[in-house]
């Protein structure tokens, strides 16, 4: 028999992610022509179902749902953020963008200190 731990693992493994089809959700439009270790090298964030990765940051929270933006929600995650050996705890509101369909804003409270506006590459206009 299965363990109770190993079983929920599986089951957070298959669901979806915030991905979407080429997988980029940045903080400039620009980077949607770029792989994620160019956005990164261009000092660049990506944000990821679980996780906001940056070059020497990144952020991890609760999973959020499969393409939340698409109902105008707010979602409530709590994680942290790392950089180097400083671990900040988190609180992270994600709300998507109501001017402007595609963006994502991430604001913190805790070690991400401003907000971050992200774009969902497969929702931007053409560059």
């Amino acid at each position: 028999m299965f363990s109770k731990p190993l079983v929920a693992g599986i089951i957070l493994g298959l669901l979806p992610s915030i991905a979407t089809a080429d997988g980029m959700i940045v903080t400039l439009p620009e980077y949607c022509d770029l792989d994620e270790s160019a956005v990164l090298d261009n000092g660049g964030y990506v944000l990821h179902s679980n996780d906001i990765e940056g070059i020497e940051y990144i952020c991890e929270f609760d999973p959020l749902p499969a393409r939340f933006w698409e109902d105008n929600n707010v979602d409530i995650r709590t994680g942290y953020c790392a950089s180097g050996i400083e671990f900040t705890p988190q609180v992270f509101a994600f709300t998507e963008g109501h001017q402007m369909p595609g963006e994502i804003r991430v604001i913190g409270a805790g070690g991400l200190r401003e907000m971050k506006i992200f774009y969902v590459c497969d929702l931007q206009p053409s560059r």
